[in-house]
């Protein structure tokens, strides 16, 4: 608490003398927009030509900067012709301004101009169709688990783990609206559709006041805007779904609107290969099907009104029936979101946002079970269920005071209802339901100082109230960001933040079938924290750029399953198997160096970093490596524009193995049944995560051609290969007495076999292709 007030002393003596520095001049403030598609550009840079200082587009394209007269200012976004603008006119001006695709740079991998910070990484929509993916379509996690200090959980997953984090420390914005579970087909797909975003801007440290509730990153997402000029769209076919994109103007003017669908091939073709398969007695079926919808108002220039919607659900469908038993098990997951926005510049100083949300995540396992043997018939039907949904409303204000002072307030409400374990069965008349309810109120207020001629700090406090049944709990969060400013294109970074997550994801790993339980602080259960410390340098150099950061990240009250549970159902006191309290320590240095000009663009990353648990009643109390621990993650890209129709890519990854838990002897225990005495083998298991999987490394390729159908329509063929090489890198250990691949453990029997250690491995060399068409009226 002591450090909050020294910090705190410090900020207010600051801004007490800025105004001594500041001098009179106007304020220029707009939006700069694609001129083609007229979608926002976040991250646009915009620079006074004379003092070198300038400001960033926010996430809807607004920025704000104020100058002396006469001046140009520069305005650039990466992948775009940059344009200078003169301004004469002593007074307040609204610009909006519209960048050109530029033909030479519009093949770039990262956006390097806008990364002000090594705590930040972005993505553009362009950038993810450059990057190859598994089936043919782009997948937005997996792109983003190329950059530093972000790797997987496993094989073909799109959990991210951020410097050390749980997977479920990572706060996922669509349009600022938070979306809770961030997967299809339990982590091989995220269900992001790449059709329908415009920008992703991903914080692993050194949050913005203005984010909350979340310990390890903010993936903040932004979705485009229907296209005012006319109606337009494409479809696309890949190995694993349909997809459609179609926007253009409203039925009213100044409208528009977007939407975009996916739906799995996987689930009939799963469902008649089970059915028509020689021997078998069930079916089988998995798929996922998503849509996403923005519709978007602009009476004037001041204002802007956008109503979103997204809906998912992945399902898993098992039936059996033979002349004995009939049995049909469902297992569905999914999202629920929607929203309404509503932006407003109010003058040249002010620019404010409100908006109202309500987003939902259930899991439903369903079970109904019929037999007849002996003429007797019995029948049982079961049903467990959970969900978190969160009701909320945020409300911002930009503020530009002076020159060099820039303020953002905030405040944030949300209404959130836990329901962790419900479960009903025809073996009772009662069904068991426990449902949760917890108000959190935040404020947030955060300022920018420019000082010299290339530097600025960052600084603020989120305030937050968490309160649930019988549980209130308060915190001040501080966060502090310095960048000091060498030259125009080199800087130094030091940052500190603290902050608060008031739930916890108990996460059931290597299982299609999602068992993702939130649940909330409580008095047992206590929220859990993070501070992290950062030092970085950036370097921009000409059609290079090299980000250099080291970090020390500090958790506290973690929770996870405790020792010999995966999961709630079944048991209506959840609570007692949730292990709290638990502390967590990462440190690590990441290294990053980008080719962001020319044909031939792509990056390298390195990261070093070692991340360790600690909890009173696991491994006997002492500390151990984190689940996904990895010492080393390197990646690389490449990505070459052959000509005006055709472009490749590659990625290459190596990460060191994930560590396991040995098994180091076995004990067997007597079961007598009757006059019948068998032995049960179980496994007597080493320090907890004290062995490493084999290294994991793999290498894909992507090509993308252009071409043009009878009717003069844009046609992409997108062809790649998953794992060239074909590495057999493990899913999973296990220990079992044979090697045929079939797992049979715990071993019934007298017979005494030898132990041994096996992998798994699912994914070998899988080449795909895709075909997508665009159309227009």
């Amino acid at each position: 608490m002591n450090l909050i007030k020294y910090f705190a002393l410090i900020w207010i003596a600051i801004l007490m003398m800025v105004p001594a520095f500041s001098q009179k001049a106007i304020h220029v403030y707009g939006f700069i927009r694609d001129r083609e598609s007229n979608e926002a550009l976040p991250g646009a840079t915009l620079f006074d030509s004379i003092t070198q200082t300038g400001v960033i587009a926010d996430y809807n394209g607004y920025y704000n900067i104020k100058i002396d007269v006469p001046t140009d200012l520069q305005v650039s976004f990466v992948g775009y012709a940059m344009e200078k603008i003169r301004i004469d006119k002593p007074e307040d001006t609204r610009l909006d301004i519209k960048l050109s695709s530029s033909v030479m740079l519009n093949q770039v991998v990262v956006s390097g101009k806008r990364n002000i910070s090594g705590n930040i990484s972005g993505l553009s929509g362009k950038e993810l169709t450059q990057i190859p993916s598994l089936g043919g379509k782009p997948d937005v996690i997996k792109a983003l688990q190329l950059l530093p200090g972000i790797t997987t959980q496993n094989e073909a997953s799109s959990l991210l783990i951020v410097r050390g984090g749980d997977p479920g420390q990572n706060l996922y914005l669509f349009d600022n609206v938070p979306i809770i579970y961030v997967n299809h087909l339990g982590g091989f797909m995220s269900v992001f559709n790449p059709e329908i975003i415009n920008n992703i801007d991903v914080y692993k440290g050194a949050f913005p006041p203005r984010y909350g509730g979340k310990l390890s990153s903010v993936v903040d997402i932004t979705q485009k805007k229907g296209d005012l000029s006319g109606l337009k769209g494409n479809y696309s076919l890949g190995l694993t779904d349909l997809s459609f994109c179609i926007e253009g103007p409203g039925i009213t003017e100044n409208t528009s609107f977007i939407l975009a669908g996916r739906k799995t091939l996987t689930d009939p073709m799963m469902y008649a290969f089970s059915t028509l398969s020689a021997e078998n007695d069930f079916s089988v079926a998995y798929g996922f099907h998503d849509l996403n919808g923005k519709y978007t108002w602009n009476p004037n220039e001041k204002n802007s009104f956008d109503v979103n919607l997204y809906y998912g659900d992945d399902y898993l469908k098992y039936w059996q029936n033979d002349d004995i038993q009939k049995n049909k098990y469902a297992n569905v997951w999914g999202n629920i979101m929607t929203s309404a926005h509503w932006n407003r510049v109010i003058n040249a100083r002010l620019f404010s946002k409100v908006l109202v949300s309500y987003s939902n995540y259930r899991l439903l396992n369903r079970y109904t079970y019929q037999s007849k043997i002996n003429q007797v018939q019995e029948d049982y039907t079961g049903k467990y269920f959970s969900s978190v949904g969160e009701l909320a409303t945020r409300a911002s204000l930009k503020h530009t005071l002076f020159k060099n002072l820039f303020n953002e307030y905030g405040i944030d409400y949300s209404l959130l209802k836990f329901s962790p374990f419900y479960f009903t069965s025809s073996n009772t008349d009662q069904s068991i339901r426990e449902n949760v309810f917890t108000h959190t109120v935040a404020g947030f207020i955060s300022t920018r100082i420019s000082f010299l001629k290339y530097s600025h700090i960052d600084g603020g406090v989120r305030g937050v109230c968490f309160l649930s049944d019988n549980f209130t709990d308060y915190s001040l969060e501080p966060r502090i960001n310095l960048k000091l400013g060498i030259t125009k294109s080199q800087s130094f970074g030091a940052s500190f933040m603290s902050t608060k997550q008031y739930s916890h994801l108990l996460l059931t790993t290597g299982s299609i079938m999602m068992n993702e339980i939130w649940i909330p602080a409580s008095e047992d259960i206590p929220s859990a924290t993070v501070s992290q410390y950062t030092i970085g340098y950036n370097g921009d150099y000409t059609g290079f750029q090299v980000q250099l950061d080291l970090y020390i990240k500090e958790m506290a009250n973690l929770a996870t399953y405790k020792e010999g549970y995966t999961a709630f159902e079944g048991d209506v006191n959840w609570a007692s198997k949730v292990e709290p309290n638990g502390t967590g320590l990462s440190r690590g240095i990441e290294l990053t160096l980008k080719k962001t000009d020319g044909k031939f663009t792509g990056f390298v990353s390195y990261a070093l970093s070692k991340a360790i648990r600690e909890y009173s009643n696991i491994n006997q109390g002492n500390s151990y490596l984190f689940d996904f621990d990895r010492t080393h993650a390197f990646s690389a890209f490449l990505h070459y524009e052959l000509n005006d129709k055709l472009d490749f890519s590659l990625t290459w990854i190596y990460q060191t193995g994930l560590p396991y838990t040995p098994a180091i002897g076995k004990v067997y225990s007597p079961t007598t049944e009757g006059e019948e005495t068998s032995y049960q083998e179980y496994l007597i298991y080493g320090e907890r995560y004290s062995e490493r999987m084999r290294n994991y490394h793999r290498l894909d390729i992507g090509l993308n051609y252009e071409t043009r159908t009878k009717r003069n329509r844009k046609v992409i063929w997108s062809f790649s290969v998953y794992n060239l090489y074909n590495r057999q890198n493990p899913y999973y250990y296990y220990f079992n007495t044979n090697d045929t691949g079939e797992i049979i453990f715990p071993e019934t029997g007298s017979e005494t076999l030898p132990l041994k250690l096996y992998q798994m491995s699912f994914f070998p060399f899988i080449p795909s292709v895709s075909y997508k068409v665009y159309f227009e009226k």
